[in-house]
């Protein structure tokens, strides 16, 4: 663009060197064109990660959590979304569908997540869906909101989740 500008090789162009100078100033480089042209480089791979204890003043304060639960939608497939109350673990399950099994399924998941690194689960708090649930995490009790209530921590971190994905 220089080039053309300073041999006048665009007619009746009002542009100069200077003005195309402050706007690279101003704009910075082309995104478009950097990221056409840009690759992907390939992370390193680490085979082993060693696992890190957890301190102990953490297991000492919060020895016990909550676990929120609710099914998030997104292009109509369900994914079991769970966050604890105190330490805030987020995790997210793909299903095949809303049933006992895929509930049982993804709560034993979340739950052996908590029992290998030593906390005990307090109680499980969900909405009218997981009622089905109230055997199999016996004797922790299954909090079910009100009908038409929801638990408002998870549909708050459903919320956040499915904006950083976007």
């Amino acid at each position: 663009m220089k080039y053309y500008i300073a041999e006048n090789l665009i007619v009746n162009c009002t542009v100069t060197v200077d003005n195309v100078n402050r706007a690279e100033a101003i704009y910075g480089p082309q995104k478009p064109l950097l990221q056409g042209k840009m690759v992907r480089e390939r992370p390193e791979h680490h085979a082993n990660i060693p696992r890190i204890q957890i301190p102990a003043p953490i297991l000492e304060h919060h020895p016990t959590d909550e676990i929120n639960m609710d099914f998030m939608f997104i292009n109509g497939t369900p994914y079991l979304h769970t966050k604890s109350s105190v330490i805030k673990f987020l995790s997210v399950q793909n299903c095949n569908g809303r049933g006992r099994k895929d509930m049982t399924q993804g709560i034993d998941k979340v739950t052996a997540r908590f029992t290998q690194r030593a906390f005990d689960i307090a109680a499980y708090n969900g909405d009218n869906e997981f009622k089905k649930l109230r055997e199999h995490v016996s004797p922790t009790p299954l909090n079910i909101v009100a009908r038409n209530e929801h638990v408002g921590i998870i549909k708050r971190s459903v919320r956040t989740v499915k904006e950083r994905v976007r």
